[in-house]
């Protein structure tokens, strides 16, 4: 399953990637067309510029350009050899760390609970099986959280990529995919990758004003739709999350470790949360257990991951025979 799944998502980004260089010439072109028609519009719009004017001022841009480059041409070779070399590293720590990465993630895959029984072990015995259940916890509210960032990705990526695809946006698919990696980020993320598209629409178009407001306008009703029904029902069911803390996470890991950050905050708030919750709730069960009269050595506390009532080991052990 593991290879299975690489094999496909290196198909799609193969893919896609292909469909964006594909779609690059017509896009430059449509870029061009869209300068020619802004040149037209100035010099018969209501500024009323004529041909020289215009010409002028697009040479001054040049000139300020050309003689920028010229000033900073020795900054931005070493620039350019200085990154070419960090790319050459980059690339090798990159290989090395995949392979890793994927080594750790397979045993993870099949050994992963026998891995957390052996590090829980280590433990005194009157924490263990508290940590236990906490940890199982954690980690099925980091699943349920995943599951639910894919559904809401998917309706972002699937209506909003549907649109681009019927007004007949420049690079349409590489923008559905911006949008379905960015709905990762919570509530920023689809937010930039839609603005991305109202800008390949606006310049990258006929009709780009016209185009750019439609695409704006499925943008804005996609959000509405996440923040009204998806995030309620679903995220909140799956992380139990406030909105402004989804926010202030993902602006917190943001500033400090960047788009990983933003990547990995949510999910980590999700985790601690989870876990802090669990072990309250095993504490409970546990009290409740002792002043029924049950020792700590008789009794398994057993609470539901919905918060259901704790049941001890005879209990328990009636229920499955």
């Amino acid at each position: 399953m593991l290879v299975a799944g690489l094999a496909v998502v290196s198909s799609v980004i193969t893919f896609v990637i292909q469909q964006f260089i594909a779609g690059v010439p017509d896009f430059y072109d449509s870029i061009v067309t869209g300068l020619r028609d802004a040149q037209a519009w100035l010099e018969s719009g209501p500024y009323g510029l004529d041909g020289a004017q215009v010409a002028e001022i697009l040479a001054d841009v040049q000139a300020n350009i050309t003689n920028w480059y010229g000033e900073n041409q020795e900054t931005i070779v070493q620039t350019g050899l200085s990154v070419a070399g960090s790319t050459a590293s980059g690339l090798g720590n990159f290989v090395t760390g995949l392979f890793l990465v994927l080594f750790t993630t397979y045993f993870f895959i099949r050994d992963g609970r026998r891995i957390w029984t052996f590090l829980t072990g280590w433990l005194p015995r009157p924490a263990t099986e508290s940590l236990r259940y906490a940890g199982g916890a954690g980690w099925s509210t980091l699943v349920q959280y995943m599951r639910t960032v894919v559904v809401v990705a998917a309706v972002d990526a699937i209506f909003i990529g549907l649109g681009l695809w019927l007004l007949d946006i420049p690079l349409w698919l590489p923008l559905t995919t911006l949008v379905f990696l960015g709905a990762f980020i919570p509530i920023i993320g689809a937010t930039v990758s839609g603005a991305v598209a109202v800008v390949v629409a606006l310049v990258g178009t006929e009709n780009g004003l016209v185009n750019a407001l439609i695409v704006l306008g499925i943008v804005l009703a996609v959000q509405q739709l996440e923040s009204n029904l998806l995030q309620p029902f679903l995220m909140s069911r799956a992380v139990k999350l406030h909105p402004l803390a989804i926010v202030l996470a993902v602006t917190a890991g943001g500033f400090v470790w960047g788009i990983v950050g933003a990547l990995v905050a949510v999910p980590l708030l999700a985790i601690v949360n989870g876990t802090v919750r669990a072990l309250n709730r095993f504490r409970d069960a546990r009290r409740e257990a002792q002043a029924r009269g049950l020792e700590d050595g008789d009794a398994t506390v057993e609470a539901a991951a919905d918060g259901g009532d704790p049941i001890d080991a005879g209990e328990r052990a009636a229920r499955e025979r």
